[in-house]
């Protein structure tokens, strides 16, 4: 007879955090017959042995559970675990000729067999009530069910069954089950650890080999919250810092590299073996990670931004993994739309440490840039890591995306769809049931947060203790020309007209509308605002072709070209170290802005090739050096999808401030669109550790407008119509007076 044991560690139970965590981990009432067999399908238990098992497989589907409930029988008193026949009915023993020395498992309650002769029914409890709770599901049989390899699944099992009651078919279903458990469990571990240091101010002791500033420059040691979330991100292979800008993001996975690199060589007695990583970033912060190595760096190593056409970017990447005897690690840095360029290079090197900067631009699943960053994946980088302050940016559905390039399952769940399911409340779109939902709510939210605790270390400015000066917030309300105003109306009652009857096509036919959309027409209300206007293409459908619409200035004068010229000087009246960001969305604003700002002889910056070409820099690298390092240029003007991430514009030399008394003071916000992203990320320009002065937040606001409900918005941080209601709600506020 052969003994089946589990041979799983006896994890503790998790205590719950939430009533609904509670809910969906309490014990099942099972009898003490009902146990789980636990198995894989094949194909998958052969890339669980070959150690493609969950979070560190990519392209293909998830690991799945098989599992089917059974009922064992009691082991007669006559039989020991050691062996011996069976008597009694239906019971098998060696003379029955039917079946002889079945498996048996071993309880605290005694032993129990699988009857071959007699089918016993589980409990429905073991059969179908307890299966209800795991989200990811399908139904194979009677008490049998596929289930996805999520360490949510596994934790349910967990909980749900007493742990000598399960039964594993293979090998690669134990090593599966166990290995979501230990991820599981050790980033509970980290959460519990940054929970201590948010009460009561805990820092775990650092490693003897901890290093904790760069030499000669004890200014720059990490602070207390910066080795908490740098001791947490050690421990764990796959892990997010959302920390608002600001807050030092950089110089931890800067000290994470030189300290595990240290121990990479250590382990090679000194020789050889460099620690290799990637960061994937933002074009125009490529520079601003390398700058950070060269101040935050506490052991000898070398950087490379890969740039460039794909030949120079293979040569330098080459060169740079190139192992030195002085050089503890080689860190590049390449920008996120470059990597699909660079994978056929790439997926010959094998990684060390890959982080994404900014990584709430990966939120969409369906992008090829995020296709292309899973394919990353398949270099099986033994550590990952994501970092941005901005995490969720419209709806918790942000994060499956992110959760999902760090290993897979540890959103909770293998695929997107079954997550929007889960957290989303839907209903459908048309009444009758035309097969379109749209979202009305979110529901399972403290699971969302939960994992958030687990896997992420999050930090507010206000939390970090840093005092930074205050941020001040003003609105300059301005007036449009009478040129202006009539053309807003003209637009405003087609835009009105044609949005109505989107609407009212949508809902009798069933079909999809895209907010989007619907927002991208409304935007035409602020260039307007901002002193343009945009005709609309031409097509010529005889010969097939289409003539893009032409770029008007609405008159000679524009009261926004007024209003910040009048701030800029009144701001160096008042203090001559003051320096000012000017922000546009629009592409003809910083022609504009900078035609005039060159016509008032007001020295100034910019990268876009519409800026004038005597205050035009190469890019947003040069921008930020210009604002930093050069005290004759007191202005930027930027575009905040192009210069919003990644950037200090402090108005100073960080590595030299004793060299300039001045500092970037104001933010003015010459138009703007609906991205909260862009507003929040460009807000954090100035305000960050290294400022000096308090920062003033200016909107240049048409009242009764669409300036005031993208404002409006924007300040609540509510700033995506996430529903066709939404649509109408704006219709109602801005264009109600313009329906004919």
């Amino acid at each position: 007879m052969i003994q089946q044991e589990t041979k799983i560690p006896a994890f503790p139970v998790l205590e719950p955090l939430s009533k609904a965590t509670a809910t969906a981990l309490a014990p099942a009432q099972l009898l003490e017959t009902d146990f789980l067999e636990i198995d894989v399908a094949e194909n998958e238990a052969r890339m669980i042995k070959t150690g493609e098992h969950a979070g560190e497989s990519t392209g293909g589907d998830m690991m799945h559970f098989e599992v089917q409930a059974v009922c064992l029988k009691r082991c007669p008193t006559n039989i020991l675990p050691s062996g011996g026949t069976f008597g009694g009915s239906g019971v098998p023993n060696g003379d029955s000729g039917k079946s002889t020395d079945p498996d048996y498992v071993q309880t605290p309650q005694g032993a129990f067999y699988k009857d071959d002769v007699h089918y016993h029914y589980p409990s429905w409890n073991a059969s179908s009530a307890w299966f209800l709770r795991v989200p990811e599901r399908k139904q194979l049989g009677y008490g049998k069910w596929k289930l996805a390899g999520t360490d949510y699944t596994a934790l349910i099992i967990h909980h749900v069954w007493p742990h000598n009651n399960l039964i594993f078919k293979s090998e690669a279903a134990q090593l599966l089950y166990t290995y979501l458990l230990k991820r599981f469990y050790m980033q509970t571990n980290a959460a519990t650890i940054a929970a201590k240091f948010k009460l009561t101010g805990e820092v775990p002791e650092m490693p003897e080999d901890f290093i904790s500033f760069p030499k000669g420059h004890p200014e720059l040691e990490l602070t207390d919250y910066q080795k908490v979330a740098l001791m947490i991100s050690l421990n764990n292979p796959a892990f997010a810092l959302f920390m608002e800008q600001g807050t030092g993001k950089t110089a931890i996975a800067i000290a994470r590299i030189c300290l595990e690199a240290a121990r990479k060589r250590a382990r090679n007695n000194g020789t050889g073996g460099m620690y290799r990583a990637l960061i994937v970033c933002p074009k125009q912060v490529r520079l601003n990670w390398k700058r950070e190595f060269h101040r935050f760096a506490t052991s000898p190593g070398k950087t490379a931004i890969l740039r460039g056409g794909k030949l120079k970017m293979i040569r330098t990447l080459v060169d740079s993994i190139r192992d030195e005897a002085d050089c503890a690690w080689s860190v590049c840095m390449i920008s996120i739309d470059s990597v699909l360029t660079m994978w056929d290079a790439f997926k010959r090197m094998q990684w060390d440490f890959v982080a994404i900067d900014e990584s709430h631009r990966i939120k969409n699943p369906s992008t090829n840039r995020f296709k292309a960053l899973m394919d990353i994946d398949e270099l099986r980088a033994p550590q990952k890591m994501i970092l941005t302050g901005t995490p969720i940016t419209n709806t918790v559905f942000d994060l499956w995306a992110p959760f999902q390039w760090l290993g897979d399952g540890l959103s909770g769940f293998s695929t997107f769809p079954n997550y929007r399911s889960f957290h989303g409340k839907w209903k459908n779109a048309v009444a009758g049931g035309s097969g379109l939902r749209k979202l009305e709510g979110f529901k399972n939210i403290p699971l969302v947060q939960e994992r958030l605790a687990r896997l992420a270390f999050l930090m507010r400015s206000e939390e970090t203790g840093l005092q930074l000066p205050e941020k001040v917030f003003n609105i300059y309300e301005v007036t449009m020309t009478g040129p202006q105003a009539d053309v807003y109306k003209r637009i405003a009652k087609k835009l009105v007209a044609e949005i109505d009857d989107m609407l009212e096509t949508a809902e009798a036919t069933g079909k999809s509308i895209t907010v989007e959309c619907i927002l991208t027409k409304m935007i035409r209300l602020a260039q307007i605002t901002s002193g343009f206007i945009k005709t609309d293409d031409e097509e010529d459908l005889e010969n097939e072709s289409v003539t893009p619409g032409q770029i008007y200035q609405i008159g000679k004068k524009n009261p926004k070209l007024d209003a910040i010229v009048e701030m800029i000087r009144e701001d160096w009246e008042q203090d001559c170290n003051s320096k000012c960001i000017i922000w546009a969305t629009f592409i003809e604003d910083l022609r504009a802005i900078s035609e005039r700002l060159a016509a008032e002889c007001i020295n100034h910056a910019g990268h876009h090739k519409v800026i004038q070409s005597q205050y035009r820099v190469k890019d947003a690298e040069k921008v930020e050096d210009k604002i930093n390092l050069d005290d004759s240029c007191r202005v930027l003007v930027v575009n905040p999808a192009s210069a919003g991430e990644g950037l200090n514009f402090l108005g100073y030399d960080k590595e030299n401030p004793g060299a300039s008394s001045m500092y970037v003071d104001h933010n003015i916000y010459f138009s703007c669109n609906w991205s909260i992203v862009e507003r929040l990320q460009s807000m954090k320009r100035s305000h960050r550790r290294g400022t000096r002065a308090n920062v003033r937040y200016t909107e240049l606001v048409v009242p009764l407008t669409l300036d005031t409900e993208i404002r409006d918005r924007l300040s609540s941080k509510d700033n995506m119509a996430k529903s066709i209601q939404d649509i109408r709600d704006i219709l109602n506020s801005v264009l109600k007076g313009y329906r004919s």
